[in-house]
């Protein structure tokens, strides 16, 4: 985090609120404060997210949970979410269950 930024996103309400920003991001210089918005650069991780749901509802657990981190950086003077990256691979942890029903 040594080196990242804070800059103003702005929220669909109206409201602003600072996000820090990945390390060597670029862009920044030429950034307004409303020109970052939070929602927009978020819906490809809900994208991403749908997709995860998708194929793990096709393994038919009972219960399923997965854990990916996102990074912000600012891009072409657009904020964008990253997938976060751990020693130049993306983590995705997936957490499967499969509960037998109760005997009748």
């Amino acid at each position: 985090m040594n080196g990242d930024t804070v800059v103003d996103a702005a929220l669909p309400g109206g409201g602003v609120v600072q996000v820090r920003v990945a390390e060597g991001a670029s862009g920044i210089g030429s950034v307004g404060r409303n020109e970052l918005e939070l929602e927009e650069a978020l819906e490809p991780i809900g994208e991403v997210a749908a997709i995860v749901r998708d194929k793990l509802a096709a393994l038919g657990a009972t219960k399923a949970t997965a854990a990916f981190g996102v990074s912000l950086t600012v891009k072409t003077g657009k904020l964008s979410a990253l997938i976060f990256e751990s020693q130049g691979a993306a983590s995705l942890t997936v957490t499967l269950e499969w509960v037998n029903p109760a005997p009748a």
